[in-house]
């Protein structure tokens, strides 16, 4: 819902998604609300509690017209 009004009341360009490769639920999330991967970013991020560095993927959505319905 925040994406949807985001996009279409106040009239953002982009709403991106930043999440690790290491978990599905999050980058999951992303592709079920039809945001599209737009890149895997290496060395992006560093895990706090471990102190390793890990990859990431950017996901985004320009069009709220491709997000899910609101139910």
């Amino acid at each position: 819902a925040l994406t949807h009004v985001t996009l279409k009341h106040y009239g953002a360009q982009r709403v991106e998604i930043k999440t690790f490769v290491t978990n599905p639920k999050s980058y999951k999330i992303a592709e079920r609300l039809n945001f599209e991967q737009e890149a895997q970013l290496e060395n992006y991020f560093i895990d706090f509690l471990t102190q390793e560095i890990l990859d990431g993927f950017l996901y985004a959505c320009c069009d709220w017209k491709r997000l899910p319905q609101l139910k």
